[in-house]
């Protein structure tokens, strides 16, 4: 029997695996981060008491965990959204280095205590006008819209017209080429 009941598997920034020991039972936990978001995923599995340190491997984004224990080895994979009982990984799977803990993994963004709430300064008096409507904002926020039949009030500069039109012009001969790749690409998929 082992003194570290918990392993932990780096699976990239913000992501780890650990697998841990409870009695008989093995439990996986499968937890990432990013985006200020955290994922977690945990199952168990009645496997007895171990006799060695878990070990793990990675094969194409699926997590195979090899448990040794008095009755056997048991095989656990996790990945893609899903944990369960596995098999060995691939020859050319790449092991994972664990590190044991006495402690619990280290604390999620959700342990984490709130962060205090921004404080903003008193908005500036601030207008800003674009073809027929205007907006003011500050002590006394304003809108304003004219009339569906005046015309904008906006000028572009015949350079400027120009390089639209170039721009629209390539943008339409890159989508017609696009489809004709398409096309092409759905011929010979159907063809063989």
């Amino acid at each position: 029997m082992f003194v570290a009941n918990q392993y932990l598997f780096d699976m990239g920034p913000g992501q780890f695996l650990a697998v841990a020991s409870e009695g008989d039972k093995t439990v996986l936990t499968l937890q990432s981060s990013g985006g200020g978001q955290q994922q977690s995923q945990q199952s168990s599995f009645v496997a007895g008491l171990w006799i060695a340190p878990p070990q793990a491997w990675e094969y194409g984004g699926i997590y195979f965990v090899r448990v040794q224990t008095q009755s056997g080895s048991l095989w656990l994979q996790a990945g893609r959204g899903q944990i369960g009982l596995g098999q060995t990984p691939p020859a050319n799977a790449i092991p994972l280095p664990g590190r044991s803990m006495s402690a619990p993994p280290p604390p999620s963004i959700s342990e984490m205590p709130p962060m205090k709430p921004m404080e903003m300064p008193p908005m500036k008096q601030m207008e800003m006008r674009m073809g027929n409507m205007a907006m003011q904002m500050g002590d006394h926020p304003k809108m304003q819209m004219g009339s569906l039949g005046d015309p904008p009030k906006t000028s572009v500069s015949p350079d400027l017209q120009q390089e639209n039109l170039r721009l629209r012009e390539e943008n339409l001969r890159l989508r017609e080429e696009l489809m004709a790749l398409r096309q092409q690409l759905w011929e010979q998929q159907r063809g063989g």
